[in-house]
């Protein structure tokens, strides 16, 4: 029963003694198949978890008549609601299997929220921030008569008639699509918000909820309400909206145009769904929108993609020489239809061998010369490439490092190693797509110049030929580029499983899962396959039909020229050469057309990008700027004034709340309490790794705000409990950060830490290489090498967060022995849950659901007999 408890977000940040308050108060239930729980308009006395079974959601319509609404399967939950505040059930439920329940009557909880006045009032603010109001007609009740009451959606103060244009918005990664629609949206609103102004709001790295959403909307000043909708009230359904569809997914819905309604999907791009499909796929929920404010008053956001210019600027006489070899290499190309058409009108005619023998050694010159010129600039192309790739990835990364820890939180690691793949991308277009398009321009230009002297006729038939595959290049891309981006993120899904296997193989071995995980790859990639045989029959019908075009275009060209030959309106030697013109035309054609499909990818490049541009980074003191100070050494006096944090929405439960703390120089603060009580937050906000939404910490009495952070941080040595091993030696890892490490330093830091002999016992000792993430070494030894990167560091205040978890007893009280020496005289803060290591400790904070609970020395707290004295019985028992 506390298991299934401690899965509902409701009493999440219940503690273990109030989980197990709550289990006491629950009774087990059982209802046979077609059982009625309980009915609509009854009053909300109890709330339920279903702990087997499946439950029927329905509503009645008078008489025996009912429409299902919902089915619940276990572990989900009803009448929550009832617990907070007195209400009346809005729908029956009935058992459509057998089921048992465990039932908590709002009696008994009023009784448990009384005592536990915190968690009661935590409660009815997580409720109250998710403004959501639930339709009572099924999903599936598109048969119900027009009689039955439905939601009247005219509530919300939106004008269903007004037009609003939805720009196409592509999401960055995954779990960016409901920030990017609502990017959409304000968009369309002609709201002048940058992305990463919405990303703050509404996104975490596991993405966005419906509340987050729509207090984002409000925030920006839209109307913005979240909805459960029916589909029988989707022709009420005010537009635009954003929709949430199966596989927790965000599509803006824009227009309905006759019997198509027109969404924007920040995936794929627009799209056209009929109201079945709509249906199929929607869940129901929705946030509609009114502008508070007028449309017009604010302009459109514009991309801003200044910050390329310095990037490409150096290489601007690099690209232009690459241009006027172009110009070269396209006239000498021209010489040959040229020479050709000599050779047929002039040579065959008269016969002449040495005028012949003189076109052919032109011929043969301008083929050697084509050639050296194009691998000079091939030559060019590769230096630009590699300057190219060095600027991008400086800027880029010297960007990236500077932003602040909370971005490298709120995005996951593969988003952030997408968006450094695309600096590949963007070099590529320049290099490649970009030059080869230029090259194309230019051909085309030059080949329509010479084609227009040869037959004006035949070159007005070649531009109307032009568009045609134009036109079909285009509408080939709107068709299939959808679905090789579907295709492109199932095969990211598979790789992301193949991964998880290989890193947790042991774990896959003792629990004998490999037939599933092997099924389940087989049946992922069959999937992937049939979806690929898909793609690529369109892809042959389309390359099928654009072959078929120019033969048909062949044929057509050879007709007329005949005809025009034939009535001596043109020369045979000038057919020749404009057919040998055409042919040359098309590569370049197909290149400009791939330029097009190759820029849309680049834009989606640099606005991933964007997202690392347009985050501002910490604050850093620069030349001029003294608004902040350096700091070459701390006396180690560490304060917090009513500090409270909350991640992701204003509406998120705090995590710390109103904490304060006092440390003197040279004082040792252990901080405790229990699994989830606020202890790693703590530790990032005295490490400098996270500013509170509330509050202040300063450091020797001044604000950490008012401090260049990467000095700050030179003061403060952070170990966690899980730390990171870089690729490279020991010497290399326990000298972090030191150009120059000092193997006599990192030694005497070792030997600190304790893991000197271990070191020794490495085939290279200092020298070894550690490897990918440490993985040769245990989690226990981890710790130990990090410790040593700490004392290394010589900083002016230790920060230990469960440091030593993963050592033994007689390695974790060497370890301490030997820091005591160390740590005299400088300030120190361990958070651990082995009690008996802080016994000694100057100060001793308890923490418990992100508040300081009590606070004092060991003698001192055990006479208080609180929640330190019970944690310290149960640990010595």
């Amino acid at each position: 029963m506390q298991k299934l408890l401690e899965q509902q977000s409701l009493f999440r940040n219940s503690s273990p003694e109030q989980f197990s308050g709550l289990t006491a108060l629950f009774e087990c239930c059982e209802f046979r198949f077609g059982d009625v729980i309980t009915t609509r308009d009854d009053t909300a006395s109890s709330y339920f978890i279903i702990a087997s079974g499946r439950v029927r959601v329905v509503r009645k319509f008078g008489g025996e008549d009912e429409e299902a609404l919902a089915v619940l399967e276990a572990g989900s939950t009803f009448g929550e609601l009832g617990l907070l505040y007195p209400a009346t059930r809005a729908v029956t439920l009935r058992a459509s299997s057998d089921v048992v329940l465990w039932r908590l009557a709002t009696e008994d909880f009023a009784v448990f929220a009384s005592a536990n006045p915190d968690l009661h009032t935590e409660m009815l603010e997580r409720v109250a921030g998710c403004d959501i109001q639930f339709s009572d007609v099924p999903l599936n009740s598109s048969g119900i008569s027009g009689s039955r009451s439905t939601p009247d959606t005219r509530e919300l103060n939106v004008d269903d008639r007004r037009a609003i244009d939805i720009p196409s918005i592509r999401q960055i990664d995954e779990m960016d699509c409901g920030a990017t629609a609502l990017a959409m949206v304000c968009a369309g609103y002609g709201l002048g918000i940058g992305r990463t102004r919405i990303r703050e709001l509404v996104r975490s790295r596991d993405g966005s909820t419906l509340s987050d959403l729509a207090h984002a909307a409000r925030e920006f000043g839209l109307q913005g309400k979240a909805v459960k909708l029916s589909s029988d009230n989707l022709d009420r359904l005010s537009m635009p909206a954003i929709a949430h569809f199966a596989d927790d997914h965000w599509v803006v819905v824009s227009s309905r145009r006759g019997k198509r309604i027109r969404i924007v999907d920040p995936a794929t791009g627009p799209e056209s769904l009929t109201p079945d499909r709509f249906i199929e796929r929607w869940t129901g929920h929705t946030i509609v929108f009114g502008a508070t404010v007028s449309q017009h008053d604010l302009a459109r956001p514009r991309r801003d993609w200044s910050w390329l210019w310095p990037v490409f600027t150096p290489l601007w006489w690099s690209l232009s020489k690459i241009v006027l070899l172009t110009l070269f290499i396209c006239g000498l190309q021209l010489l040959t239809p040229y020479l050709t058409m000599v050779i047929v009108d002039d040579v065959l005619a008269i016969r002449d061998f040495q005028l012949l023998n003189t076109i052919v050694l032109a011929l043969g010159t301008t083929i050697a010369l084509t050639l050296l010129l194009t691998l000079f600039q091939r030559r060019i192309l590769s230096v630009i490439a590699v300057n190219l790739d060095e600027s991008l990835i400086d800027f880029i990364m010297g960007r990236l490092l500077a932003l602040p820890p909370m971005y490298f939180h709120r995005h996951r690691p593969g988003d952030i190693q997408r968006r450094l793949e695309t600096v590949r991308g963007l070099r590529e277009f320049v290099v490649q797509s970009g030059v080869g398009g230029v090259v194309a321009l230019v051909q085309v230009t030059a080949f329509l110049a010479l084609m227009a002297w040869l037959s004006p006729p035949m070159t007005l038939i070649y531009l109307v030929m032009a568009p045609i595959y134009f036109g079909l290049m285009f509408f080939s891309g709107k068709l299939l580029r959808p679905a090789f981006h579907e295709l492109q993120e199932d095969e990211h899904q598979l790789r992301a499983l193949e991964e998880d296997v290989v890193n947790g193989i042991d774990t896959v071995k003792t629990a004998a899962a490999e037939p599933h995980f092997h099924r389940r790859l087989l049946s992922d990639f069959r999937r992937i396959s049939r979806r690929q045989s898909e793609n690529n029959f369109n892809v042959y019908c389309f390359e099928g039909t654009i072959q078929a075009l120019g033969f048909l275009s062949t044929v057509l060209f050879l007709w007329i020229g005949t005809r025009l030959v034939m009535g001596d309106n043109l020369s045979l030697g000038a057919f020749v050469a404009f057919q040998m013109l055409v042919a040359l035309s098309y590569p370049p054609i197909l290149m400009l057309i791939k330029l097009w499909e190759d820029l849309q990818q680049t834009r989606a490049c640099v606005q991933r990008l964007g997202d690392i541009i347009e985050t501002a980074p910490e604050p850093t003191r620069t030349a001029g700027d003294e608004t902040l100070q350096t700091v070459d050494t701390l006396q180690g006096a560490v304060e917090l004034r009513h500090v409270s944090v909350r991640y992701g929405t204003p509406d998120a439960p705090l995590i710390l709340r109103n904490v304060n703390l006092s440390a003197t120089p040279g004082c040792l603060v252990a901080v405790i309490g229990r699994s989830g009580s606020g202890k790693t937050t703590l530790v990032r906000c005295l490490g400098g790794l996270l500013t509170p939404g509330e509050g202040t910490v300063l450091y020797d009495g001044i604000p950490a705000t008012d401090y260049d952070m990467t000095s700050l941080r030179r003061q403060l040595g952070v170990v966690f409990q899980e730390n990171h091993m870089f690729v490279g030696t020991v010497l290399e890892n326990i000298a972090f950060g030191d150009p120059t490490p000092d193997p006599a330093r990192a030694m005497r830091a070792a030997e600190v830490a304790s893991c000197h002999n271990l070191i020794s016992q490495l085939p290279q000792g200092f020298g070894t290489v550690i490897g990918e993430g440490g993985y040769v070494l245990s989690s226990g030894q981890k710790q130990c090498i990090a410790i040593a990167r700490v004392v290394y560091q010589e900083p002016s205040v230790f920060i230990f967060d469960e440091a030593t978890g993963a050592m033994d007893i007689e390695s974790e009280r060497l370890i301490h022995n030997n820091l005591e020496r160390i740590l005299d005289g400088r300030t120190a803060f361990i958070i651990t849950h082995r009690l008996a290591t802080v016994r000694d400790a100057d100060l001793i904070m308890v923490l418990d659901q992100g508040r300081i609970i009590e606070s004092g020395t060991h003698t001192e707290l055990m006479e208080r007999r609180g929640l330190y004295y019970d944690l310290t019985e149960m640990q010595g028992r």
